[in-house]
């Protein structure tokens, strides 16, 4: 059983895990294929090549190149699963567009005029078989045009554009802010005055998260969850993992004559084993959890008594983690743990929020609590950490499978994965 940490009980906190499936087909590159993409299952790398031609200044192709491999050709590639992403750009001087090929207009500017970087592309944007069209400037920096190459990749923007002077467009000069509805790493407090608008200076980055490529400018970068977006728009399919993991986890950590915390999680992943045995891979889990609290005695406020009402549930917006995954294969005995210590998970954590009567602790402890408007309800926000489903015990490979059941005393830890062609040790 996975160890139930003594702090989310504490507080009646809860919930995670993981699973995924790839499928393989034979790749069917078109004839003029705007960015070519070659899928390497035996070498485990796959490498994008975006095919441009530049309009406008032939001395730009070096420095876009340059800039192109700074933030897209990370030194030893980027990941996916358990393949090695490469990104090249082939970018030929030209005099017009040529079909097979983006293109980017370098915009003719003078040194101070606003900068100009534009991407434009079919809606559904297909970056493999449909052409999309950019209008730089030559004065924009290296991250401007990272930014731009991640459109032509197929990455959309992430923030909302400024309108400072209420002329409901963006003009030369306003600037932008990220948008957390689309970039996750982002956390949004709507300041006075309260409009639902996002505006400057209520956007601030999560402790532990970097910077979105796609959301801000200067010192950002490219995500994690960008190559997952690209990769998919560009070989849905076409990749094959040694091992696939996916299960479920329910337990009930708390149980007392008024109060019944259960937690659980859905999970899948993917992973690879080397010759030696040892498991890498990554694990993504959906966390869930729900406090009930009944038949709380009566309590006397004055000269007026009422039933207490207490509840609660996970409220995070986003209740989804990503984890490396870690583990071991010997013999027929295959060990899989969350590679990420509990410690450094308590850094990212879910919003459990429990809802009571003024006053009624009902053995609650921590968080914040204050009164909803309009109302005498206590609204109590606790930060939960993200559990692990595993308990170090190794589940047994039949047939390159496994297939995991154990369960106990208010829970239950199910999981089933597929191992292709690989050898027990």
């Amino acid at each position: 059983m996975s160890a139930t940490n003594a702090r989310l009980v504490a507080l009646l906190l809860l919930a995670p895990l993981l699973a995924a499936g790839i499928a393989v087909r034979s790749p069917a590159e078109p004839a003029l294929a705007q960015n070519t993409v070659d899928v390497d299952n035996d070498n485990k790398v796959i490498t994008i090549t975006i095919n441009a031609n530049l309009i406008g200044n032939d001395l730009q192709v070096p420095l876009l190149e340059a800039d192109f491999e700074e933030y897209w050709g990370k030194e030893g590639g980027y990941t996916y699963r358990c393949y090695k992403v490469v990104f090249k750009l082939d970018l030929v001087a030209a005099s017009s567009p040529q079909r097979g090929r983006h293109t980017v207009f370098i915009v003719p500017t003078k040194f101070g005029d606003p900068f100009i970087a534009t991407v434009s592309s079919p809606r559904d944007y297909r970056p493999a078989e449909e052409s999309a069209t950019g209008r730089w400037s030559k004065w924009d920096g290296s991250t401007t045009q990272a930014h731009e190459w991640g459109h032509v990749l197929g990455l959309p923007d992430e923030y909302n554009e400024l309108d400072t002077n209420g002329n409901g467009e963006r003009d030369y000069g306003e600037g932008s802010v990220p948008d957390p509805s689309r970039a996750p790493e982002y956390s949004w407090t709507d300041d006075s005055p309260m409009n639902g608008i996002i505006d400057a200076g209520e956007v601030s980055l999560k402790p532990g998260e970097q910077p979105s490529l796609m959301a801000e400018l200067g010192r950002s970068q490219v995500l994690q969850r960008h190559i997952d977006s690209i990769i998919d728009k560009h070989a849905p399919s076409l990749t094959e993992c040694q091992g696939t993991l996916s299960g479920t986890i329910t337990e009930t950590p708390l149980k007392d004559d008024y109060r019944e915390l259960t937690r659980s999680a859905d999970f899948e992943g993917w992973f690879d084993i080397d010759d030696d045995g040892n498991v890498t891979g990554e694990i993504t889990l959906t966390y869930d959890a729900v406090l009930t609290v009944e038949d709380l005695p009566g309590a006397d406020v004055g000269i007026a008594a009422f039933d207490p009402e207490v509840g609660g549930r996970v409220t995070d917006p986003n209740p989804t983690r990503s984890y490396p995954l870690t583990g071991s294969l010997e013999g027929d005995g295959l060990t899989l743990e969350i590679a990420t210590p509990e410690e450094e998970r308590e850094r990212d954590p879910i919003e459990f929020t429990i809802i009571a009567d003024p006053g009624v602790s009902a053995g609650l402890g921590g968080g914040d609590a204050f009164t909803a408007p309009g109302g005498n309800v206590q609204i109590i926000k606790i930060d939960m950490t993200p559990f692990t489903p595993f308990g170090g015990f190794p589940a047994t490979v039949e047939d390159n499978a496994v297939h995991f059941l154990e369960e106990g005393d208010g829970y239950q830890i199910k999981w089933d994965a597929e191992l292709a062609n690989v050898a027990q040790r």
